[in-house]
């Protein structure tokens, strides 16, 4: 029975140890981006039809166009259920939209 735990506490010391090891190979955690996480640009929609009167420009993302976005007045603006609004075309640009394909 002695000879068991002897046996276990070994092998438990040797993982701590390579554990340790390893962390300490690894370095120090990088350090936080000045300015904390970047930010997506546009804000959230107000009802999942509506965008702010702010950012009345509605982004979402489609299956078959990728990330996609509507100008008010255009033929889907109503339609369109937005997953992100924006305030300018150069802002759901930053996002990775583009113009919607029937915009």
């Amino acid at each position: 029975m002695r000879r068991g735990f002897v046996a276990w506490a070994l092998l438990l010391g040797t993982l701590v140890l390579g554990i340790a090891a390893v962390a300490a190979a690894a370095g120090p955690a990088p350090a936080p981006s000045p300015g904390g996480p970047r930010e997506r640009p546009g804000v959230a929609p107000e009802t999942p039809w509506a965008c702010p009167a702010g950012h009345p420009i509605k982004g979402y993302l489609t299956d078959e166009s990728g990330r996609v976005y509507h100008r008010p007045g255009t033929r889907f603006y109503e339609e369109a259920s937005p997953e992100r609004c924006y305030a300018t075309e150069e802002e759901a640009r930053r996002d990775g939209s583009r113009r919607a394909p029937d915009d």
